[in-house]
């Protein structure tokens, strides 16, 4: 009479850890460019989300309301990758933070300023770029905005 095995043995365990570990490391290098075009379109999508949230309540308010990069409290800086806010003369809307792998560079002024009918006073493009992709945003006078995938 034999007596029937439960469970593996150690070089069954050992082949099935190395098989797993290797399925891992090779699904991650695939998922490195799918994750980089994702945050790059996510944050254009927030970034023109918050462009029409500045010009709505620039029209509900009745008065100028910017984006810009954040500095500190109601002071625009250059650098976009501290992120941006929205803001009216009295008060910041609201505050974005950046992927830190992303970038935005404008071709104009920094600061963009929607006026009481909803239209852009500086007319720029916005350039949303990770490692390998990047989206455009150009923003018209009329303060309607389109957006273009470069890569």
């Amino acid at each position: 009479m034999t007596i029937p095995r439960q469970g593996f043995t150690l070089i069954e365990l050992l082949t099935a850890l190395a098989l797993i570990s290797f399925l891992v490391v090779m699904s991650h290098h695939g998922f490195g460019p799918i994750l980089q075009k994702q945050y790059t379109q996510n944050a254009t999508s927030e970034l023109i989300a918050n462009l029409a949230f500045a010009r709505s309540e620039a029209i509900k308010r009745n008065r100028q309301v910017n984006l810009c990069p954040k500095d500190s409290e109601k002071k625009c800086g250059n650098d976009w990758s501290k992120g941006y806010q929205v803001f009216d003369e009295n008060t910041i809307l609201r505050q974005v933070t950046l992927h830190k792998n992303l970038k935005i560079h404008s071709t104009n002024p920094n600061i963009i300023t929607f006026n009481a009918y909803g239209q852009c006073l500086t007319r720029t493009t916005l350039n949303i770029s990770s490692q390998r992709f990047s989206q455009r945003i150009v923003i018209y006078d009329s303060g309607r905005v389109r957006n273009e995938s470069l890569s």
